[in-house]
């Protein structure tokens, strides 16, 4: 005789399973809030520092450049020495830093310098929305961050890099489930397409400029490259193309403007050049002018028989 089991459905405990404020569609967990002075009162407990060596042909443009770099770190309230002797560079927390991360953009900072990345672009890694990452393959310093190469190349390829839309649309749609794999690409709107395809532009030229100055990678050296960059670099990359389009939207709208100008002022002169005008205008010009001339003496011979000053005196008296 067979026992029939019967099963009960069992509802799973939800004791511990509340709502999270933070577990919420509306808000962008990617979006980087800057840091205010009020968000921490109280000066920090402990000194944090961080140092680093710079090899000796550095020396010398580092000794340039380090009043710059000073104040730059005065400013968000770093305290940053050069060892010349020893050969090398230190920061370190005071009483006056009000941001406890920055004491790890200033870390960068010294690391960028020592591997020779002149001042103005290293200084950029003290802003909330740049980052860098430096990787080493092979005993070989990689930096994954493409726009860190721009003393190593010319002007042509700066163009090239900064530009969106210099990568045919084939091969970057091939890219797509390379870059974005968790992209439902039909559901996308054509705003967000174009961000991703922007994206995976620069991802694809990042990789031609690494594999370009350090051709002795190997195919798996380039793999670990290209994992990093897309686990590091995603949300950087489409900030930056974000930023691009904006810009190519203002240059297109301050172009247009300009060219809207340049045709009304040509259309004026091209009116006012026409025989016909000159005819239409002339009896309209000389009748302004003779009317303001009779306006102007009528005006001068009342005030030559009754002046305005003698009027003013009787009724002083």
């Amino acid at each position: 005789m067979a026992e029939e089991k019967t099963t009960t459905s069992k509802k799973p405990k939800r004791n511990y399973r509340r709502d999270k404020p933070w577990d919420n569609d509306s808000i962008d967990h990617w979006k980087i809030e800057e840091w205010n002075e009020d968000m921490m009162p109280a000066p920090l407990t402990e000194e944090s520092s961080f140092a680093t060596l710079f090899p000796q042909y550095r020396e010398k443009y580092l000794r340039e450049v380090w009043p710059s770099v000073t104040r730059a770190l005065k400013k968000v309230g770093i305290n940053c020495e050069l060892d010349l002797v020893e050969g090398s560079m230190t920061v370190r927390t005071s009483r006056k830093t009000t941001d406890p991360y920055i004491i790890i953009k200033a870390r960068d900072l010294i690391k960028l310098l020592a591997r020779s990345i002149p001042v103005t672009q290293a200084l950029k890694i003290l802003q909330d929305d740049m980052q860098c990452d430096i990787i080493k393959i092979g005993g070989k310093t990689i930096f994954l961050n493409p726009f860190l190469y721009w003393r190593r190349i010319d002007q042509n390829t700066n163009r090239w890099l900064r530009e969106p839309g210099q990568i045919a649309e084939l091969q970057i749609k091939t890219n797509r489930n390379r870059f974005y794999p968790e992209a439902d690409w039909e559901s996308l709107n054509n705003d967000q397409k174009a961000l991703k395809d922007g994206t995976i532009e620069m991802f694809l030229k990042t990789l031609e400029l690494i594999s370009t100055f350090h051709p002795d990678l190997n195919s798996g050296q380039l793999l670990e490259v290209e994992r990093k960059i897309i686990i590091s670099k995603k949300y950087s990359f489409e900030q930056w193309v974000q930023q691009s389009f904006v810009k190519r939207a203002n240059a297109q709208l301050r172009e247009k403007r300009k060219f809207e100008r340049i045709k009304f002022v040509s259309r004026w002169k091209e009116w006012l050049s026409l025989e016909e005008t000159h005819k239409a205008l002339l009896p309209a010009i000389i009748m302004i002018f003779v009317s303001s001339f009779i306006g102007w003496s009528a005006g001068i011979s009342q005030n030559s028989c009754n002046p305005y000053f003698e009027d003013s005196l009787k009724s002083k008296i």
